[in-house]
């Protein structure tokens, strides 16, 4: 959850971090709650309403769908329906939102199959999230690649999470040693529902699986690490050569 956002949609903006000029703030993502800390704020807010507690298993069910979610949270605690009935209700719409990301408008700046392959590779990676770097490979790399993921948060299909160091659902590894931004689902009930998304015939998969999702980010990721090896050993080259020339000249000298 952003500073700057609502608690149930990370994609409506309050308006602050426009009218403030960047000089004067840095806004940090704290994220979702974990999930023991989740328990404990429905665990509050449940009697607040009103309402009997829950047992276990309707628990596992409430943070499979809404995750550390506080907005969601709390809206399956203050409610009157049945557990199952809420979250019934709660993913009703959202699945509308994820079944239509395989069959997009056509000036979507996205096709169904590369929404398909981002699908893949979230469900595939640990803790759903898929370094940018990896995900603009996915979708075909370069600005080209860039265009398209931009395309889908706009439309709230994936979303782009940077690095802070307050939020807690989405670990550090995951970032990577530089702290690039991530790609992931924009609510947790989103990644409940791409992860049971089957994928149409009609698709004539670029990523038939799940598996070879994870197979093009790996070889994309082992990729730019030889592109950098490289470059560092022609680094090292041109100073041997500077050094080198450098030499003759002193030698021509004396």
């Amino acid at each position: 959850m952003d500073l700057s956002r609502t608690t149930e949609s990370p994609g409506l903006f309050c308006g602050a971090d426009k009218e403030i000029s960047s000089s004067f703030f840095q806004a940090e993502v704290i994220g979702n709650f974990t999930k023991g800390n989740a328990r404990a704020f429905f665990d509050r807010m449940r009697p607040a309403a009103g309402l009997a507690a829950i047992n276990q298993e309707e628990w596992e069910d409430i943070y499979e769908v809404c995750g550390g979610n506080a907005g969601l949270l709390r809206r399956v605690a203050t409610s009157r329906l049945t557990v199952a009935e809420t979250l019934a209700d709660l993913l009703r719409p959202i699945k509308r939102n994820v079944e239509a990301g395989l069959f997009p408008v056509e000036d979507a700046g996205y096709t169904g199959q590369q929404f398909w392959d981002a699908v893949c590779a979230i469900r595939q990676a640990p803790n759903h999230a898929v370094t940018e770097a990896d995900m603009l490979d996915v979708l075909g790399g370069g600005q080209a690649g860039g265009k398209v993921l931009q395309a889908m948060v706009k439309d709230n299909k994936l979303a782009r999470r940077p690095y802070s160091r307050w939020a807690e659902d989405i670990p550090k590894l995951a970032f990577g040693s530089d702290e690039d931004p991530v790609v992931t689902a924009p609510l947790p009930p989103l990644l409940y529902l791409m992860q049971r998304l089957q994928k149409p015939k009609a698709f004539e998969s670029r990523l038939a699986s799940d598996a070879e999702a994870v197979d093009v980010v790996n070889v994309s990721r082992a990729l730019r690490e030889v592109i950098q090896r490289i470059a560092a050993v022609d680094s090292q080259l041109d100073a041997i050569l500077i050094k080198e020339r450098r030499a003759r000249g002193w030698r021509k000298e004396a």
